[in-house]
Parts: C-alpha cells; sequence; structure tokens
C-alpha cells in the first residue's frame, strides 16, 4: 500500500519513521523507484518535489529525485532506494 499526495510537515513529523519518498513528475526513475517499494510491498509516503513542499525538501541533503528519506537517512537514486530494500528485507524479490 502506499499513500499518495502533497505531505504536510505536521504529517511528516507525526509518520517519522515512514519512509518518505521524493518525486518529481518527469523523471523516469521517480517511477521506478515507486514500482521497486509497491513491488516489494513497502509502505511509503510520495512527496513531489514542488513548491507547497519546499520547507521539507529544504531540509533534504541529497539533491536530485529520486530520494528515499527514512528518518534521518537519505537513499538517493534507484540504486539507493534499492539499498534500502535490501537492507529492510535482507532481498530483492524479482518476477
Amino acid at each position: 500500500a502506499k499513500v499518495c499526495g502533497n505531505t504536510t510537515k505536521d504529517t511528516v513529523v507525526s509518520n517519522y519513521d515512514v519512509p518518505i519518498l521524493v518525486v518529481t513528475k518527469t523523471r523516469p526513475q521517480c517511477k521506478e523507484a515507486e514500482k521497486l517499494l509497491a513491488d516489494q510491498g513497502i509502505f511509503y509516503m510520495k512527496m513531489k518535489a514542488v513548491p507547497e513542499n519546499r520547507e521539507f525538501i529544504s531540509t533534504v541533503k541529497s539533491k536530485g529525485a529520486p530520494v528515499l528519506v527514512v528518518g534521518e537517512n537519505e537513499y538517493a537514486g534507484v540504486s539507493g532506494v534499492m539499498k534500502y530494500i535490501y537492507e529492510v528485507k535482507g532481498w530483492l524479490q524479482t518476477e
């Protein structure tokens, strides 16, 4: 399952341990990262890199998208998302 849509700062604070995937509308890597997380059954929140989310996004050290933010940790790019999946599950399910 996944939660999509804009995320407010209050939501981020109350769901601090829920992975937050920062995405853009046009980068194919963002869709690939979303699919990887969904295929592995990992719950996450999607945050679009838009001006309304500037306050949270300005705290992200990694530049570019996708970036998966989990607490204090950041996983940049599709390879970063794959690394997170390995850390959480110990494996990556393939079809």
